[in-house]
């Protein structure tokens, strides 16, 4: 009973899931941070929506004149080839001219 109580509540917090490890997201997050266009990230959040289900949202602040589709699809690619399956939503906001 414990180990079900443990999942869902985990769930239910949308807590990260332990199987994701904190240095995976800082690895991703460096590797975001170095595409070009990229200023900052302005935040960060991953959690699991049902377990073996991994969800995310980043907000980034990018170039102005920084190419929209580049820089979401090396962003898309830096989380799926290190955690595998994300549904990621990235938010871009461009920095005031």
């Amino acid at each position: 009973m414990f180990p079900l109580f443990r999942s869902t509540s985990r769930v239910l917090l949308q807590s990260t899931p332990e199987e994701v490890h904190v240095a995976a997201l800082e690895r991703c997050l460096r590797e975001v941070l170095a595409v070009r266009g990229v200023e900052a990230c302005v935040d960060a959040r991953f959690w699991a929506m049902a377990p073996g289900s991994l969800v995310g949202t980043l907000a980034l602040r990018i170039d102005r004149r920084a190419d929209d589709a580049a820089v979401l699809r090396l962003v898309r690619s830096a989380y799926e080839s290190r955690l595998g399956r994300v549904n990621l939503t990235v938010q871009l906001e461009r920095t005031p001219a």
